[in-house]
């Protein structure tokens, strides 16, 4: 599979990407993390799958070789110093700029890191639309895509807050510490299910439910983050219950069919 991510330059950059976000994942427990080492390491570990399936999804994008090569760099770069940036990136600032505004204002490049990132997932929208996938695809990949901007303009507001709010809200900080990671891994899953062939999915309308069993995961994702921060609990532990059961329906299918094709000769 991996020789089959690596034929253009575009696919390299993204899975270079991956390879040294997962060396750098074991730094999330030491220094590197701007939430909690947990969070960092599973975002780490997301976008780095994220990578991968990004790479396998560049054949059908309208943009020439160069520009899809731009943007895996882009990805690239974007996420790893999203992952890895903080603190030790304005502790270098502070060490080479003695003059704090100055010090401020080029550290302020941190919000260029998120737009990054949305640029290649922008380019996979041009490619989802272009190719007309089938609609069980298309729906996974479209969950995920949306998720993933979801979490970047989450990113925005967090360093709007970083930098320029006074304080920072207590029940918001802690439901990004558990709904952050949750929406990176809902977003995978959604691309690896939208990147699998047509034979792992469920033909007719069982393969539509299992779709919109995800689709209703990934909506679920913003109401439990906005049910966790506005302290109403018990719809925040439905939500979270809903996105177990939205993902676990589909996985269980492909694994079904993926035990089927592999061990049973064929799959039903």
């Amino acid at each position: 599979m991996l020789p089959g991510l690596m034929r253009s330059q575009a696919q390299r950059a993204y899975c270079g990407a991956a390879l040294v976000l997962l060396i750098l994942t074991p730094l999330g427990y030491t220094r590197l993390p701007r939430w909690d080492p947990m969070v960092s390491a599973i975002g780490a570990v997301c976008l780095a799958a994220l990578a991968c399936l990004m790479a396998s999804l560049q054949d059908g994008i309208p943009l020439s070789a160069s520009v899809k090569t731009l943007l895996g760099w882009s990805y690239g770069i974007g996420a790893i110093l999203l992952m890895t940036g903080w603190p030790w990136w304005h502790d270098l600032l502070s060490a080479w700029v003695k003059d704090p505004r100055w010090s401020r204002t080029l550290g302020m490049v941190d919000f260029a890191l998120p737009g990054m990132i949305l640029l290649p997932v922008g380019a996979v929208f041009l490619q989802v639309f272009r190719l007309h996938r089938a609609w069980p695809e298309r729906a996974y990949i479209l969950g995920g895509l949306g998720l993933m901007v979801l979490f970047l303009g989450k990113t925005w507001l967090d360093l709007f807050e970083i930098w320029f709010a006074e304080f920072i809200s207590v029940n918001w900080f802690m439901a990004a510490l558990f709904w952050t990671p949750v929406a990176l891994v809902v977003a995978t899953m959604g691309m690896f299910f939208g990147c699998l062939p047509q034979e792992f999915h469920r033909p007719s309308w069982r393969g539509s439910v299992t779709a919109v069993c995800y689709l209703a995961a990934a909506a679920m994702v913003p109401v439990g983050f906005c049910a966790n921060g506005t302290g109403q609990l018990q719809l925040a532990d439905a939500a979270a219950l809903a996105v177990a059961i939205g993902i676990l329906a589909p996985a269980s299918v492909v694994t079904r069919r993926w035990i089927l094709a592999r061990f049973g000769g064929g799959s039903r």
